[in-house]
């Protein structure tokens, strides 16, 4: 056999073969729990993923093989967020240009969208709150990246129609569990939907060793290791925030600032600051609100500060805060912390209310946030820590009728006090306007 013929015949045993297209084309040995799925041509598969078991790669290869040996199909990258949706998509176009052959097959190449000569293209698109972005799109194969965290109504009412008008058409949705809520839950749960279903937990992967895996579990509380890796679909039942009310909050449709956007720029806006000043063990966290039409408060930064950082450190920070946002109210933590703190962001912010956690202020306070969230008033971005923050929060009714709230042993939830604050400050109908006159920001998409 020539080297001409050798190499048609891995081409075509590759063309009916992912596993194998990833070990000719690039150079990477799938471990053995990821050939079932790699070679798996099932029109719908939902795979419940653990940490580091490479769940981006895998859906990247199938996508990038189904691209490249089928002519004139569409290969759609969605996630919540279009940072997501461009983590695989750059994992793909990565693997396009590590290969001359795969390279060369290239027409067309952006930061969204790689197009092969024989007209098939790979397109990566955010879902958006809403799903107005994926209109007016069809799709020969969708891949739905986190898909547990991409919003229910545009799982079925936007996804699954794009693929209607491809009878051959194929639906991958890859995932860490969220919400039983969801398409995905179902899809991994319902033998009867017809789904090829695979759960990875971390344990499969040989990338991570046993030590490592136990040195984890000994660090985080037991819910974040069951559904990180374990790839179990799990939630308190004692939880205050449950996921279905949370993941109606949740907006993918733009990020936190980084704190080179707030230190650099002035805001036009009415803003709330919340601050949760940390003790030996827990980290001081600013939240900031932006208000907008009909009372919709959605945060838009976050700083967690490094453990043992002093409060005149985070003082600073909230003057620095200021002279950019001009919050229209500061609520801050003063249970354990004394006066002092208060007092001090009190000398440059007359308007600062310090709170004192009362388990009857607790209520208080918490109960504000539950019902903006209810009444849909509160979007925040896809950001895990502070997601699973807020489902964490856990309550017991006591012999005396009171509800006390905790959090998971080996969890931290100084980020949910943060926003539970600036809530808290934004409760209150807003002065008349005399702020000054300043830049407007705009989220990124």
């Amino acid at each position: 056999m020539t080297a001409r013929e050798r190499f048609r015949e891995e081409v075509s045993k590759a063309k009916w073969n992912a596993a194998y297209f990833a070990e000719i084309f690039l150079s990477l040995r799938p471990f053995p729990y990821q050939v079932d799925f790699l070679r798996d041509d099932g029109k719908e598969i939902a795979a419940a993923c653990g940490r580091q078991v490479g769940k981006t790669t895998l859906a990247a290869i199938k996508g990038l093989h189904f691209a490249f040996f089928h002519p004139d199909v569409t290969v759609l990258i969605i996630s919540s967020t279009l940072r997501q949706s461009m983590i695989l998509f750059a994992k793909i176009r990565s693997m396009t240009e590590s290969n001359p052959i795969l390279r060369m097959k290239v027409k067309n190449s952006n930061r969204t969208t790689i197009e092969f000569d024989h007209g098939s293209r790979i397109v990566a698109l955010p879902c958006g709150p809403t799903g107005y972005s994926l209109r007016g799109h069809t799709a020969d194969m969708i891949i739905l990246d986190e898909a547990n965290f991409v919003p229910e109504e545009i799982v079925d009412g936007v996804v699954r129609p794009m693929l209607i008008a491809k009878p051959n058409s194929r639906l991958i949705m890859v995932s860490t569990p969220w919400t039983r809520n969801h398409p995905f839950y179902r899809a991994i749960s319902e033998k009867g939907r017809g789904f090829h279903v695979y759960r990875w937990p971390t344990s499969l992967s040989p990338l991570v060793s046993a030590e490592k895996l136990q040195a984890d579990r000994n660090a985080l509380d037991a819910l974040t290791f069951r559904r990180e890796y374990e790839a179990q679909f799990v939630e308190e039942n004692d939880s205050y925030f449950p996921t279905h009310l949370i993941s109606q909050c949740v907006d993918g449709s733009y990020e936190l600032l980084e704190d080179q956007d707030v230190l650099q720029t002035e805001h036009k806006g009415v803003f709330h600051l919340g601050v949760d000043f940390g003790k030996r063990v827990d980290h001081s966290v600013l939240a900031v609100l932006e208000e907008s039409a009909g009372r919709l408060q959605r945060l838009v930064y976050l700083k967690q500060f490094p453990l043992q950082t002093n409060y005149a450190t985070v003082i600073g920070w909230i003057r620095r805060l200021n002279e950019g946002f001009g919050f229209e109210s500061v609520t801050l933590d003063q249970t354990g912390v004394g006066e002092a703190p208060v007092e001090d962001v009190k000398t440059f912010l007359p308007n600062a209310e310090g709170v004192i956690l009362t388990n009857k202020m607790k209520l208080d306070i918490l109960s504000n946030l539950q019902l903006l969230m209810q009444h849909e008033r509160l979007k925040i971005p896809l950001e895990k820590t502070i997601i699973t923050q807020i489902n964490e929060q856990q309550y017991e009714i006591n012999k005396t009728g009171e509800l006390i709230f905790s959090h998971p042993t080996r969890s931290h939830d100084d980020k949910l006090w943060a926003l539970v604050f600036s809530a808290w400050g934004a409760r209150k109908p807003p002065r008349p306007s005399f702020l000054p006159i300043t830049r407007s920001f705009g989220l990124r998409p």
